[in-house]
């Protein structure tokens, strides 16, 4: 019998990159899975070069993603309790977009600026005749 993981993420499911793969190229026409595949992995090689150099990449509605720098510090090694050295190392952060956490929480998305929200013209009363 396995640990009961209490974590909200145990109940997700895991999308592989083939997954999306499959489900872009079904959404469009004209580029096959071997195509959308190579786009696929190029897209995912430059996002990793950007944050090798350091770059902040905006995806808007989206997210950010940033290169961060974890300081050297000290640990604990739990099992004996003794003190360790952890070095210094870089890793990358997500933050998600407005819109992305609105569709998260199963909100509607928010509205843009400058975009006027599409308001059907009221029906126009008829005054009575005289």
């Amino acid at each position: 019998m396995s640990k009961s993981n209490k974590s909200p993420a145990s109940s997700y499911t895991t999308i592989s990159k083939r997954d999306v793969v499959d489900r872009v190229s079904e959404k469009v026409r004209g580029l096959n899975k071997q195509d959308v595949g190579v786009i696929c992995q190029h897209f995912l090689d430059e996002l990793a070069e950007a944050l090798v150099k350091g770059e902040r990449l905006e995806f808007r509605n989206f997210g950010v993603f940033t290169p961060r720098i974890r300081k050297a510090r000290v640990a604990r090694n739990p099992k004996t309790g003794a003190l360790v050295a952890v070095a210094s190392g870089r890793s990358a952060a997500f933050k998600p977009g407005k819109e992305l956490r609105a569709r998260l929480n199963g909100l509607p998305a928010p509205a843009k600026p400058g975009v006027k929200p599409v308001v059907k013209p009221a029906t126009p009363v008829k005054s009575p005749a005289k």
